[in-house]
């Protein structure tokens, strides 16, 4: 086979095959979906809002997926897109295949609770943040509950087909990144959508809007005495949109996807600015609590950033591997596992140390 040489790298490396997981886009299934929109309200007025939303929801993601590679473009050559850190592993892929099923299983073996088990309120934070943003009408929650959700769905794909497919597949060519960055994304979402939804089910916190619930069974916009009424803490959309944002962050922050600096900051920084747009939108609907929200926040900070920072991006290879058992760090050597790259002009056969 052409270009094929044996070669050894210093980083440990693994890989695994997990099956593609859906339970991450439904990660506020159990505690986050809104229902149709009831009550009265002008339908001309709810489809002219639900029509802008969508407008500029496309135009945001039209921009990042063109616009930021096409900035770095313009400054030079872009750099090149490598993987230099911590492989995904087959333990992190049994885990995510764990957890998978296992949230399958919880969702049908335990149903939500027609009663509340938490019905407070966190002193100030709670109902003076509801007072001040909730929408007052039914068509001003239906609006933006619509918003939340195109905001949910696009920030829980854009990892997936923006960075992982169309660039890193698509403009480096890179199988090996694309591969990386769709199975640490893979396992955060798939993290975050189980935490969401234990707690939820668990903790059964009464959603805001249940306060305003009037004898004809309506609360503004809300059906009243639905289970869905008890899946408050924490925010689901919240949740994900912060653990894609933190992905987003994380992957720009460390590989030059967009060509390197202000592109792949710029990148960041829309990601940021779009999950909180989309969990304040929740709160504006009165599907949650200023405080669910902010702890959904800070979970999915976590399985997307501080997580995947800590497993990978931590540490990084930074040189091959020599024949010696040790090196100067301490590290021993377990075994060598061979392994093929393909590359433009056929393939390399690679050995990679395990340490």
């Amino acid at each position: 086979m052409d270009g094929m040489s044996p070669r050894a790298t210093g980083e440990r490396d693994a890989t695994s095959r997990v099956p593609v997981d859906r339970s991450e886009l439904n990660a506020s299934r159990g505690g986050d979906a809104s229902p149709g929109a009831r009550g009265r309200w002008s339908s001309s007025g709810m489809v002219a809002g639900m029509v802008k939303a969508r407008v500029w929801c496309s135009g945001a993601i039209v921009a990042a997926t063109l616009g930021a590679p096409g900035a770095a473009s313009a400054t030079g050559p872009a750099p090149t897109v490598e993987w230099r850190w911590d492989r995904f592993t087959p333990d992190e892929g049994a885990v995510t295949l764990a957890a998978t099923v296992g949230g399958w299983v919880f969702d049908r073996r335990f149903p939500d609770y027609q009663e509340p088990r938490m019905d407070f309120e966190v002193p100030l934070l709670d109902p003076g943040v509801r007072g001040l943003v909730r929408a007052r009408t039914a068509e001003g929650q239906a609006i933006w509950a619509r918003w939340g959700d195109i905001g949910f769905r696009t920030l829980v794909l854009f990892p997936y087909i923006v960075d992982a497919g169309v660039v890193a597949l698509g403009i480096h060519h890179d199988v090996d990144v694309a591969a990386q960055l769709f199975f640490i994304d893979l396992q955060s979402f798939t993290l975050a959508g189980l935490t969401q939804l234990v707690v939820s089910r668990v903790t059964s916190r009464t959603r805001p809007y249940v306060q305003d619930c009037a004898d004809d069974g309506l609360s503004t916009r809300h059906p009243c005495g639905e289970s869905r009424e008890h899946r408050s803490f924490h925010g689901g959309h919240a949740s994900a949109a912060f653990t894609s944002a933190g992905l987003t962050c994380l992957h720009h922050q460390n590989l030059p996807l967009y060509g390197g600096g202000a592109a792949d900051t710029w990148a960041c920084v829309w990601a940021l600015t779009f999950a909180s747009l989309t969990s304040v939108s929740r709160v504006v609907a009165d599907e949650h609590w200023a405080s669910d929200t902010l702890v959904g926040i800070a979970t999915g900070w976590l399985y997307g950033y501080l997580l995947p920072k800590w497993l990978h991006y931590d540490r990084r290879h930074v040189g091959p591997a020599t024949s010696s058992p040790s090196d100067d760090r301490g590290l021993k050597l377990r075994g060598w596992v061979p392994q093929f790259r393909p590359s433009h002009d056929g393939g390399v056969l690679a050995l990679t140390a395990r340490f």
